[in-house]
């Protein structure tokens, strides 16, 4: 599954992929529905995808929730990256492969309070502590990890450098 050429669409080599990801999915979810241990690894991407998701919406720049979350899980890896020593080599290939697909959501410096405080209304996170899912490598999957305000600010530095903003 991990050799599919993301970068050469081929539907008929694509849909079992898809129908298989489906079917994970809904295999976690049956095991937990109430999101107390194993569904957690779902979250990846969405804590900062929800906020980009909101910020569009704020704004008037309103965004569809997977481009949110594929822009929230290039920030998330870039977490995990200073946070687990997630490769950095997969960052740059997914943030190319996003960028081409799905473009950029231009944000500045200004913008990190408001995406900030989006965050720290996810219904995931214990009291003040802001909570993401995060990944070690492809497959290893970390839930439950309180990040610091100035680490998620570092990460939005890094993704507006990786998508030139």
């Amino acid at each position: 599954m991990l050799d599919y050429d993301i970068a050469s669409f081929d539907a008929d080599k694509l849909l079992p992929l898809l129908r298989y990801s489906v079917g994970v999915k809904q295999r976690i979810t049956e095991q937990d529905p109430r999101e107390h241990g194993l569904r957690k690894v779902l979250n990846l991407g969405h804590t900062v995808g929800h906020a980009i998701e909101a910020h569009s919406q704020r704004h008037g720049r309103t965004v569809a929730h997977g481009y949110a979350v594929a822009w929230g899980l290039v920030c998330e890896l870039l977490i995990a990256h200073r946070a687990l020593g997630f490769p950095s080599s997969v960052i740059y290939d997914l943030a190319r492969l996003v960028e081409l697909n799905y473009g950029s959501y231009a944000i500045t410096c200004d913008d990190y309070d408001e995406l900030i405080a989006f965050m720290q209304h996810d219904k995931k996170n214990i009291c003040d502590k802001i909570n993401f899912t995060l990944i070690k490598k492809i497959g290893d999957c970390c839930v439950d990890n309180y990040i610091e305000r100035k680490e998620i600010e570092i990460s939005l530095d890094f993704f507006r450098d990786l998508f030139h903003l």
